[in-house]
C-alpha cells in the first residue's frame, strides 16, 4: 500500500513519517492520504487523524492502531 502524509502539524507529519517509511509515495501515486484536517479528496481514499469524533483515527494512537486504520 502506498500513502501519503500531509499534515499542518510538523510533530504528527515526522511521527508518520517514521511509522509509514517503507510505504510513502507521492500525493499522485498513493492509494491512501493520511491528513490532520477534514479535507476529503475526490481523487484518493483519505483517513482523518484528529482529536474530533469525525475522525477516523483519534490522537493519540500507536502504530499498530495506524495500521489496523489502514488496512
Amino acid at each position: 500500500m502506498k500513502v501519503a502524509i500531509q499534515c499542518d502539524s510538523p510533530l504528527l507529519q515526522r511521527s508518520l513519517e517514521l511509522f509509514l517509511a517503507g510505504q510513502l509515495s507521492s500525493i499522485r501515486q498513493c492509494d491512501i492520504l493520511i491528513r490532520d484536517k477534514e479535507i476529503r479528496d475526490e481523487n484518493h481514499p483519505t483517513l482523518i487523524i484528529g482529536s474530533s469524533a469525525s475522525s477516523d483515527l483519534l490522537k493519540p494512537f500507536s502504530k499498530a492502531q495506524l495500521l489496523h486504520a489502514l488496512s
